[in-house]
């Protein structure tokens, strides 16, 4: 990086290798592959454009999706991918749905945004317009990484299809990178990994705790890749979704900034499965920790499934 102050967020969703169907072993991370290497707003080239990384992980229950760029970044010096890391670190406070967020957020965002230039004259200016550069930028990769998601109102024929044409066009290299992973780790086990196999032997054969979960080109064929595609939509369409899904962010933002960005960016979330009517709850700022002195704002979101 370049030594700024870093932007990061992650969203987590509930859905894990332990959803997986017993005849397809694998399929929530391959789901979670597919999601991020389709990438329909160009969230990976914009990061790399801001010295950043885009990364996601599959666990027994969750999926998270993590990013994070240089706040100070101009966009200027691409990069190619590098390797990512676990999302950490920071206080964090709750935010839950509800419908006012997006128009007190934005307002209150606006106030943040513009006030004060006059008093300390080309500094102040300076640095209010640096301040509205970082929360464009940070408005900007919101919104990308909110349309991996599946968002409310866009079930027609075409978004499914276009849902479907992207999956299907990264889906044969991501059941490789899958396959290849996997032999990876089999070369080269952690003791972690050990340990954890030795535990799940001990499980019922039908117990789907004894699955590692990973896949690879025998749990998940390259031939079935159709069938495969569905499955993943499926997969999205009930559980990447914002019930029971986990926003965290931080940034050197103010928290009406980043509430406002986040009410923006997923105000249009879908729900829950199916909810393609009604008015989507936002993410209520109800209680938020932001930093003085340059230090970073926190700030989690838990989805609701309310609709009015």
């Amino acid at each position: 990086g370049s030594g700024g102050e870093r932007v990061e967020f992650a969203m987590t969703v509930s859905c894990g290798s332990l959803d997986d169907p017993a005849d397809a072993e694998g399929l929530a991370h391959w789901t979670e592959h597919v999601t991020l290497a389709s990438d329909p707003a160009g969230l990976t080239p914009f990061v790399d454009g801001l010295l950043g990384e885009v990364n996601a992980f599959t666990r027994e229950e969750t999926t998270s999706f993590h990013v994070e760029f240089d706040a100070d970044a101009d966009g200027s010096d691409a990069q190619g991918a590098r390797g990512g890391r676990d999302f950490g670190g920071g206080a964090a406070a709750a935010v839950d749905g509800d419908e006012d967020c997006a128009g007190a957020g934005a307002a209150g965002a606006g106030a943040g945004l513009g006030g004060g230039a006059g008093a300390g004259g080309g500094a102040v200016e300076a640095a209010d317009a640096a301040l509205e550069s970082s929360f464009v930028q940070l408005s900007d990769a919101l919104r990308r990484f909110a349309a991996l998601f599946p968002q409310r109102g866009l079930a027609s024929a075409d978004a499914v299809a276009g849902t479907r044409r992207r999956f299907e066009s990264v889906g044969l290299s991501e059941l490789r990178r899958v396959d290849i992973e996997w032999r990876n780790v089999l070369s080269s086990p952690s003791r972690l990994l050990v340990e954890t196999a030795a535990l799940k032997a001990r499980a019922r054969e039908q117990c789907a705790w004894r699955r590692l979960g990973r896949g690879d080109r025998h749990t998940l064929r390259e031939k079935d890749l159709r069938a495969l595609v569905r499955r993943a939509e499926d997969v999205v369409n009930r559980q990447y979704v914002a019930r029971g899904a986990t926003l965290a962010v931080i940034s050197p933002l103010p928290c009406v900034q980043v509430a406002a960005a986040v009410a923006e960016a997923f105000g249009k979330m879908a729900s829950a499965e199916g909810d393609i009517v009604g008015v989507q709850r936002g993410w209520q700022l109800d209680e938020m920790q932001g930093g003085s002195g340059g230090r970073a704002t926190t700030a989690v979101a838990r989805g609701t499934a309310a609709t009015i």
